[in-house]
């Protein structure tokens, strides 16, 4: 068999993608994921802009995740304007509006994007899936609820917040907003508990549980050996578990090296020690579970039955879904924990900022994984330059690789022709990353001599 096989496009991811298969005398030659959206040049969009809009501009990038790039825009700031430290109850609130866009992330993910591939049904999709399993569907929309009226209570709307601004937020969060969120947080963890049960329960028996994956080095923000998302130091730990470094995001360039590849619009990051391809990293959930641990009271008793399904470090790439669900009921409760405290209604959200010549590093932990956000400002507080480094862009490397893997190791399915086959389990393989692939294209520059 000699040719190329195409699956265009990947389905139910967000954004678009296609898988080119190379094969040469019945060989697996080469293996391409490409990103084919193209390039939306935000980080251009941002040169000569006043800082503070940056948090409203690169929000933009992205429906899904809009307030991972607010978060980490406004932090990037505030770091170039060495702005003192913000007040406690706006920490809180950052705090909270992430755990919201977590909440509502990974409840669509696994419902309606994951689930279909797991479950018995006669045509794998949501409508088949609400037919067979109306109540899974009504945990996903209780969550989903929760997770966006979390948005809109704190970012004042449910898609692209606008409260986070340098020195703080805009506004305090009133007792009767935090009342009514208390009272939808049982009925989401009770939710959050019956889509992770089921995650488990199926993936037990799944056939994912024998794909060989590459093993890599991960990447994930933490606190003292913690799982955490807005704050913290970035830790990669080595495949065989062991943390390689420690940095401050400041020093990412230190640590973190970009590439590009001809097929694909996304920049290829890798550990600049390492080079690429050995220093191939991946983020995200799978990344966040390997590097800290668990926090809720709920989700880390999940943890040993996790570690015992995929091993510790977890290398399997579809453990990414079963993580996701963990870090779900871990995000209620953690929500759960905020809202009870009295500081989140306090009035002292915001301190004063000047504008101010620097270069400044924002980070937080996106749904998809670590999100870095880059900024130089000249002395009006102007952006001179912009670099951001999304999840996806950090987790495609390693996709496209896994893909060669899971073509290699389903060859008799090429050879027999049934692509159809072949092609599901790609795609269920690409699926498991979650990949936003809107957020991960970024300006191409291109040099004439």
């Amino acid at each position: 068999m000699n040719g190329r096989v195409i699956i265009e496009p990947v389905t139910r991811v967000e954004g678009h993608g296609k898988v080119v298969i190379e094969v040469k005398e019945g060989l697996v030659k080469n293996v391409f994921l490409h990103i084919v959206e193209p390039p939306r040049f935000f980080e251009k969009f941002l040169h000569g802009k006043p800082a503070e809009e940056a948090p409203r501009i690169t929000e933009r990038i992205c429906g899904v995740c809009p307030v991972a790039h607010h978060l980490a825009s406004v932090k990037a700031v505030e770091s170039a304007w060495d702005c003192p430290k913000i007040p406690e109850p706006a920490l809180l609130l950052r705090r909270l509006l992430l755990l919201g866009q977590f909440i509502n992330s990974h409840a669509l993910h696994l419902t309606i994007l994951a689930l279909p591939d797991y479950v018995s049904l006669g045509e794998r999709n949501l409508f088949t899936l609400a037919k067979a399993h109306p109540e899974v569907v009504e945990s996903a929309l209780t969550l989903r609820k929760f997770g966006v009226e979390i948005t809109e209570a704190v970012g004042g709307r449910g898609v692209h917040p606008l409260t986070a601004i340098p020195g703080g937020m805009s506004a305090p969060m009133s007792p009767e907003t935090r009342d009514g969120l208390i009272q939808q947080s049982a009925a989401a963890l009770e939710s959050s508990k019956k889509l992770a049960d089921l995650f488990f329960d199926l993936m037990e028996k799944s056939w994912v549980l024998e794909f060989q994956p590459h093993e890599t080095c991960y990447l994930a923000t933490h606190k003292n050996g913690f799982h955490e998302l807005y704050d913290g130091g970035l830790r990669v730990i080595g495949p065989d578990g062991k943390t390689r470094y420690e940095f401050d995001a400041s020093t990412y360039l230190d640590y973190v090296a970009e590439t590009s590849m001809a097929h694909s619009y996304v920049k290829y990051p890798y550990l600049k020690d390492l080079g690429y391809l050995e220093g191939l990293y991946r983020v995200g959930p799978l990344a966040r579970l390997n590097v800290g641990e668990l926090t809720g009271q709920v989700s880390k008793a999940m943890l040993n039955r996790y570690r015992s399904m995929f091993g510790n470090p977890a290398h399997n790439s579809f453990a990414y879904n079963l993580a996701r669900s963990m870090e779900l009921v871990d995000a209620v409760e953690a929500a759960d924990r905020i809202l009870r405290d009295e500081k989140i209604i306090d009035l002292d959200v915001r301190c004063e900022v000047e504008a101010r010549a620097g270069v400044g590093v924002g980070v937080v932990e996106a749904p998809r994984g670590t999100l870095i956000h880059h900024y130089e400002c000249d002395g009006r507080g102007l952006i001179e330059k912009a670099n951001l480094i999304v999840a996806t862009c950090q987790n495609v490397p390693s996709m496209e690789r896994d893909v060669k893997a899971m073509v290699e190791s389903n060859s008799d399915l090429l050879r027999s022709g049934d692509v159809r086959q072949l092609a599901w389990k790609i795609e269920t393989l690409i699926r498991a990353y979650d990949p936003c692939i809107s957020c991960a294209t970024h300006l191409v520059e291109v040099k004439v001599s």
